[in-house]
């Protein structure tokens, strides 16, 4: 049995731990700088998405230690949950491009089928 089977249970568990990675990192701003804890959200969100904007940034030697490996671990789950976003969109994509393909090569099929009947009933009616 798999851990994760369904597609919900996947982003469920990478939001979750996306969700986990910056309220720690804001929880241990929060400790260490002092800061508000919205100006903790919004560098733990700031600095996993490599976004940084440079307004706030850590002062104290043990909040450069800490975010050193919080930025590699954070970026990582940042970013490989956005490759699973990215990759089932596209998986998605994917499979409605095949079934409008399929449905307009069944609609093409089915044409080509009367065509031949009517044909078929034109040649009949005329004695060709």
């Amino acid at each position: 049995m798999k851990i994760l089977e369904t597609a919900t249970q996947k982003f469920l568990a990478l939001f979750s731990a996306i969700f986990i990675t910056v309220a720690g990192g804001a929880a241990v701003f929060h400790t260490l700088e002092g800061w508000s804890w919205l100006d903790c959200f919004y560098f733990a969100v700031t600095t996993i998405t490599t976004v940084g904007y440079g307004d706030l940034h850590p002062t104290k030697p043990l909040t450069k230690i800490f975010i050193m490996f919080y930025i590699f671990i954070g970026v990582a789950i940042a970013y490989y949950t956005l490759n699973a976003l990215g990759q089932y969109w596209m998986e998605r994509r994917q499979g409605l491009f095949a079934r409008g393909y399929n449905n307009v090569r069944d609609a093409v099929n089915t044409g080509r089928e009367h065509g031949r009947r009517l044909r078929h009933h034109v040649r009949k009616a005329t004695g060709r």
